[in-house]
């Protein structure tokens, strides 16, 4: 199929959010998770780890708007860079009440981890360069994108389809400025279209409905030691990167959890965890439990062949939260990506609505 030729899963796709306001998507949570950007970067961090987020808009109460996202990232760079440093220790004190013991070793643990954020984001506000990094600083990084719940879902589409913009600050009918009232991402986009659309319409295969998948995978060679692997991440300013083995298979990929489980192996107190080949690493911080809600967290397949279809793959970002997923050959090499971002591109461009000229077809 050619590139200028339609799609009946992109017009089906498109069908879902032609004529629906912002407001159709707006999940239906708690008030927006933020911080002022007078705060500290211990305080950011806390605050991600806390509500167990991968990012928190800063604001800024002078200029009376936003100006960018505290990410994960930032954390896993900190990490990173203080990896070969002595882990914060906790003294432990003895007892014969077991119950009580249990629950001073969490009450220690949490002040370790609390410390272990002080110490890690002091370096980093520290070490480029020798000059101070503040939160607002660092937040300005990343561009804070806002509309209105009366805006069209195809204008919040199309700032969700833009290289930088992961997700948008949504304020009420007719304002523009101050405190949001809620936030939209590019997840938030892919659950409420595998809501809306049935699957019947989209059984296009790649191929067939012209969803341009085959691209430059980032990927990282399962020998890689884990900080060879979060530093790709970093650099190429992603989540998610592929794990291949010598012949080139997909064996692993990192995703945006792993991020956060880097973090908790980290406050466990075990030494140069950062060596670890990578499969190792994510197989021992896997293991972790959830610290929201005690569950053991899951890991399914993010690879799909390129006879799948447009559906199947919406489907599993839907369920997974995963931002992306490999696109597979018979021999499991990965020969392309596809990620949210890419789903929503092919909507409105397949769906006969033109992106403007700015944004590349690679996927970020």
């Amino acid at each position: 199929m050619n590139d200028s030729a339609g799609s009946q899963t992109a017009t089906a796709l498109y069908n879902a959010i032609k004529d629906q306001d912002v407001s159709a998507v707006l999940p239906k949570l708690s008030p927006v998770i933020q911080i002022d950007a007078s705060e500290k970067l211990v305080d950011a961090a806390n605050l991600l780890w806390k509500h167990d987020l991968l990012a928190i808009p800063v604001y800024h109460e002078d200029e009376n708007k936003y100006i960018g996202y505290f990410d994960m990232r930032d954390i896993l760079r900190a990490l990173l860079h203080v990896q070969q440093k002595e882990p914060t220790s906790v003294p432990e004190e003895g007892g014969n009440d077991v119950a009580a013991e249990e629950e001073e070793e969490a009450e220690l643990e949490e002040e370790a981890q609390e410390e272990v954020i002080r110490q890690t984001m002091q370096d980093l506000s520290l070490h480029e360069n020798g000059t101070e990094k503040t939160l607002a600083s660092m937040a300005e990084r990343r561009r804070a994108y806002c509309c209105r719940q009366d805006d069209s879902l195809e204008h919040l589409c199309t700032l969700l389809a833009q290289s930088d913009c992961r997700r948008v600050l949504i304020y009420p009918d007719g304002i523009t400025q101050g405190r949001c009232s809620d936030m939209v991402s590019r997840s938030t986009l892919m659950k409420y279209l595998a809501s809306h659309v049935s699957t019947t319409h989209l059984q296009e295969t790649l191929g067939e409905a012209g969803l341009d998948y085959r691209k430059k995978v980032v990927s990282t060679h399962e020998n890689a030691t884990a900080k060879q692997a979060f530093e790709l991440i970093l650099k190429q300013k992603l989540y998610g990167i592929a794990v291949v083995d010598d012949e080139g298979g997909l064996v692993g990929n990192t995703s945006a959890r792993d991020i956060k489980l880097v973090a908790l192996h980290h406050y466990d107190g075990t030494t140069n965890a950062f060596d670890l080949d990578i499969l190792s690493f994510l197989a021992g911080v896997r293991q972790e439990d959830s610290p929201s809600t005690g569950k053991k967290a899951k890991y399914p397949a993010c690879n799909v062949r390129e006879s799948s279809t447009v559906g199947h793959v919406l489907c599993l970002l839907a369920k997974t939260g995963y931002h992306r997923v490999f696109v597979t050959n018979d021999y499991m090499e990965p020969v392309g990506v596809i990620s949210e971002q890419d789903i929503l591109r092919f909507l409105l461009s397949k769906g006969k609505i033109q992106l403007s000229h700015d944004l590349p077809k690679l996927a970020e």
